[in-house]
């Protein structure tokens, strides 16, 4: 959801004075300092300077999507939170007697391995956080669709 806030030229102008005012000092090839023009007065002492900026502007707001392809330079990766969760390189279990296992306890199958007569020969695995994806998100579908 992106939101655009309007402003007058004069009520921008004030903000960039103040925030060049508070963020940008402290190097020698930084502004000066200088003094913001508000529109707020003392009525009781109009030559008194008093801080301050009162506005009212619209605000709108529209639902994008971004498609990284069409949208994004071609440098930036998007970050990929199963990029270590290749399907190849599950381990595998091993048949001891009648059961398969597993070494690594925090491993849970997903794929059964079959030998070419169509017989379970084994099962690969990966950890619970590659397979379920409730870990890293919901599976709630949002209002907006």
């Amino acid at each position: 959801m992106v939101k655009e806030y309007a402003l007058t030229q004069d009520a921008f102008n004030y903000w960039q004075i103040l925030k060049t005012n508070t963020q940008q000092l402290g190097s020698i090839f930084d502004a000066q300092p200088s003094s913001p023009n508000g529109n707020v007065r003392n009525r009781n002492n109009p030559a008194e300077p008093v801080l301050g900026y009162v506005s009212a502007g619209a605000v709108q707001q529209k639902r994008i999507f971004i498609d990284a392809a069409m949208n994004l330079p071609s440098s930036w990766t998007p970050y990929d939170p199963y990029a270590n969760c290749n399907p190849n390189d599950g381990q595998t279990s091993v048949l001891e007697g009648s059961y398969y296992v597993f070494y690594n306890q925090s491993l849970i199958p997903y794929n059964p391995i079959y030998d070419p007569s169509g017989k379970v020969t084994g099962w690969t695995a990966r950890t619970r956080d590659c397979l379920d994806c409730r870990l890293r998100g919901y599976n709630h579908k949002p209002s907006f669709w």
